[in-house]
């Protein structure tokens, strides 16, 4: 089943603080639910988070897989430096942070997430719960990547498909950047060999099923649907796409 969404259809929130770890002036930004199946954690769940100036998320870690993609803004988790294209994964349980947005500009990022979650999980509150997870592999990587530029002379049917090769493991996590021109026709990776496929468009469009996605623009792919075949827009496209690992168990 695939399922893709634009930024125009997402439902908005105000984000207000709703733990004890996150300090924040009022408000604190909008969170923009792209999927957000609340009754099925078999379904993808991801948001676009925009933070307002000086919003600080204390460390914490998820029960499940996730992809952060920063698109705006700039800002710190932990001792890396965001900024527009940051993309950091991060395994379950694996505790991460402080976050930090910059004072002046604030910082917006896709969070992405095959399988729906319980939510944040604090540290050190919830250290006891870290300590029971048997197996637990803690792992994350935070990589800066730019789109490849296309030839002056690319021609309708042009694409550019590129491996962030520090997002990768033996059990289907993988990492790619798009860049197609206008009208192309592009297929993505298969992704049978992992837990789910994200494609998070970032700029032009896309077209699937007939219908068009202008970015910000999510598209997820289960691994039993096959690679997606896809067009880019008008104005081209410039994407990323994130392949979830399997479990390790």
């Amino acid at each position: 089943m695939v399922l893709a969404i634009g930024f125009d259809e997402a439902s908005k929130i105000i984000r207000k603080p709703a733990h004890d770890f996150v300090k924040t002036s009022e408000g604190g930004g909008t969170n923009t639910k792209f999927f957000d199946f609340r009754d099925d954690p078999d379904l993808p769940h991801a948001s676009l988070n925009q933070h307002d100036q000086g919003y600080y998320n204390g460390t914490h870690f998820h029960v499940v897989d996730q992809f952060q993609v920063v698109v705006d803004g700039e800002g710190t988790l932990g001792r890396h430096q965001l900024s527009p294209y940051i993309v950091h994964f991060t395994r379950a349980y694996t505790p991460y942070g402080p976050l930090l947005s910059n004072a002046s500009n604030g910082l917006t990022f896709f969070a992405l997430r095959a399988h729906r979650d319980r939510g944040p999980q604090s540290i050190p509150k919830e250290m006891d719960q870290l300590k029971k997870v048997v197996n637990r592999r803690p792992w994350q990587k935070s990589t800066h990547v730019t789109f490849p530029t296309l030839p002056s002379n690319a021609t309708k049917g042009q694409f550019m498909l590129d491996v962030i090769p520090e997002i990768k493991d033996d059990y289907g996590l993988a990492a790619y950047t798009l860049s197609a021109t206008p009208d192309s026709t592009v297929c993505t990776p298969d992704p049978a060999q992992g837990d789910g496929q994200y494609l998070v468009a970032v700029k032009g469009s896309l077209v699937v099923q007939d219908k068009e996605y202008k970015a910000k623009a999510l598209v997820f792919i289960k691994p039993q649907d096959g690679p997606l075949q896809l067009r880019a827009g008008s104005d081209g496209l410039e994407a990323f796409i994130l392949n979830f690992p399997r479990s390790r168990s």
